[in-house]
């Protein structure tokens, strides 16, 4: 073996330098071209860029819509932050009217209602004066007879409210009286209210049975009217009144003095609207109304107690009054019984009544008329008036009935359809107790009283009268004879 070289190995070749090196390079060529190719890139189908576009413009239109919605949700807390309307009321607390409020709100949520208890002595004054000042109410309680003062801060209902036609369908002849000046509409009634003859059952009870009497009539009428207080009545041992057969008579100690009159007026067609040719209509009135306290056997005295203190405790048996007295009476007496009754009538085919009632109407100085527009449209819907009823109910009141006629049905059976009855043929007066402080000796009603007192203390009726017309209209009057209501007793036809 020769000497260098490893067992088993092949003897390398001799290359020569240059081949070598060409080989080399023919290996590097080799190799590279030995490379794969770059991957394709994948191809985005057309159905996903598709998808891809319609899912971005879903996202934008749902955030412009989100923007949109919570910019219009703040602007709308906004209005209703902005509208509120102010309601003044009286007799009713807040917690009364508020399901009705709360219905409207919910209807209309860009407008809140604050109702605000004000003292109904103070009411009327304080109403004219606050909205002098532009801090007066939006809408505000008021009595028909305040009209003639509050005539300049009233703004007219518009026909989208209540149209004239709908009105007069709707509402009673007094109401309508009342409420269409020069063709418009100034107010919304939610009650109506008339002069009724409380009756205590008990008294008739106990003078049956103490005067043997097989019966003792309701009267209808006032020939009927005389004869049962004259029963009624009951004498001390010196003719002092024990128990009084009813109020009426005198004009201090009798609460709705003023009203009964007015009543007597009407009956006897005295013209609230000419005086002046009514003087002897007026003053038989009068001389009738006087009788009662007056006479031998009256039946009432102008130096007892107050009639609606002495009825609730049960020492008068007959009481003229309103419904809302039924609360009074209720709340001074809880166990007294009583009923109530139709005011006694003329002879005559025609019935008169006396109606009293307050309404809503809307100040012309309101910053949101027709937000307060819109208000009055919901209380005038039967549905409203229905629930401030039966709210009342709940609160152990005894409400005023429905102004308007259809609902009324609904009370049949009960004392407050006798309220309801009487506002078809009844009528307001000039004359008549209101709540304000000085009702019952200022304004109109003075006249009534100095009238009633002239006459209690020995002057002629007719000449009482004929002061009174002087002093109201400023005009001699000129008589005119009657033959329904005699000096003394009415005359019953035949």
């Amino acid at each position: 073996m020769e000497e260098g070289v490893i067992y088993g190995s092949t003897p390398s070749p001799q290359v020569p330098q240059q081949n070598n090196q060409a080989a080399k390079s023919s290996i590097v060529s080799y190799a590279q071209s030995q490379t794969p190719p770059p991957k394709p890139k994948p191809k985005t189908s057309k159905l996903k860029k598709i998808l891809l576009i319609f899912l971005s413009l879903f996202l934008l239109i749902t955030v412009v819509f989100s923007l949109i919605y919570f910019i219009s949700l703040r602007s709308g807390e906004e209005a209703t932050e902005k509208v509120e309307l102010v309601w003044w009321g009286m007799w009713e607390d807040e917690a009364i009217p508020q399901s009705i409020i709360t219905d409207f709100e919910t209807k209309n949520p860009n407008v809140k209602v604050k109702y605000e208890y004000q003292e109904p002595a103070e009411f009327k004054e304080k109403l004219i004066a606050r909205t002098d000042a532009g801090r007066g109410p939006d809408i505000f309680r008021f009595h028909t007879n305040w009209y003639e003062d509050l005539s300049g801060i009233l703004l007219p209902l518009t026909s989208d409210v209540i149209t004239k036609e709908e009105f007069e369908k709707n509402y009673y002849k007094t109401a309508q009286r009342d409420l269409i000046k020069n063709g418009a509409i100034v107010g919304i009634p939610l009650e109506v209210d008339t002069l009724a003859l409380f009756v205590n059952p008990a008294i008739i009870e106990q003078i049956k049975t103490e005067k043997e009497l097989l019966e003792i009539k309701l009267p209808t009428n006032w020939q009927e009217f005389i004869e049962t207080t004259e029963t009624l009545t009951t004498y001390d041992e010196l003719g002092k009144i024990i128990i009084g057969g009813a109020g009426m008579g005198s004009y201090d100690n009798v609460n709705y003095a003023p009203d009964i009159i007015s009543l007597l007026f009407a009956q006897n067609r005295v013209d609230f609207d000419n005086f002046t040719s009514n003087q002897t209509r007026a003053s038989d009135a009068l001389r009738f109304y006087t009788n009662f306290a007056l006479i031998e056997n009256n039946v009432w005295a102008a130096n007892i107690d107050p009639d609606l203190l002495a009825f609730s405790q049960g020492r008068l048996a007959m009481y003229y009054g309103y419904s809302k007295d039924y609360n009074q009476i209720k709340k001074s007496n809880p166990g007294l019984n009583f009923q109530v009754i139709a005011v006694p009538q003329l002879l005559s085919k025609e019935k008169f009544a006396i109606s009293s009632y307050f309404v809503e109407g809307v100040s012309n100085a309101s910053t949101s008329q027709a937000e307060a527009m819109l208000f009055m449209k919901f209380l005038k819907s039967p549905g409203a008036q229905e629930k401030l009823y039966q709210e009342q109910l709940k609160k152990g009141i005894f409400p005023p009935p429905y102004s308007n006629k259809s609902l009324n049905e609904k009370l049949r059976g009960t004392d407050a359809y006798v309220f309801a009855q009487q506002a078809n043929y009844a009528l307001s007066a000039p004359f008549m107790l209101t709540p304000e402080k000085e009702s019952r000796g200022e304004g109109m009603n003075k006249f009534i009283k100095d009238a009633v007192n002239s006459i209690l203390s020995g002057t002629e009726p007719d000449f009482v009268t004929e002061d009174m017309f002087l002093a109201l209209t400023g005009a001699e009057p000129t008589g005119e004879i009657t033959e329904n209501i005699p000096k003394i007793l009415p005359e019953v036809e035949e």
